[in-house]
């Protein structure tokens, strides 16, 4: 199996970001992301107190309104997988999303 990283170094930020935002980031990885902060204005020139989510919205030019949307197809997703009896998989739904938004 490839790294799903491998040469897409970004898309690991977007992972995380689309996991922050449907409340689904494991406290190890907000963690790391935080820690990372500086490095990730330098390398965007982003303003100096930034947060790692704002940095990541701002490269995928997300606006308010996008930003709701995910919120709410990962809710229709909950409902969907209830409605189904699936068990919830936000890391999958995630990929997904990020695959999406940086094809």
């Amino acid at each position: 199996m490839t790294d799903r990283y491998e040469g897409k170094p970004f898309l690991r930020l977007v992972d995380a970001y689309v996991l922050d935002l449907i409340g689904a980031l494991d406290p190890a990885t907000a963690q790391g992301m935080a820690a990372l902060e500086p490095r990730l204005r330098g390398t965007f020139s982003a303003p100096e107190d930034a947060s790692w989510q704002e940095i990541v919205r701002g490269q995928l030019q997300l606006d308010d309104p996008q930003v709701h949307s995910i919120r709410e197809a990962w809710s229709r997703q909950l409902l969907e997988d209830d409605g189904f009896g699936k068990p919830h998989d936000p890391v999958a739904w995630a990929y997904a999303v990020s695959d999406q938004m940086t094809s």
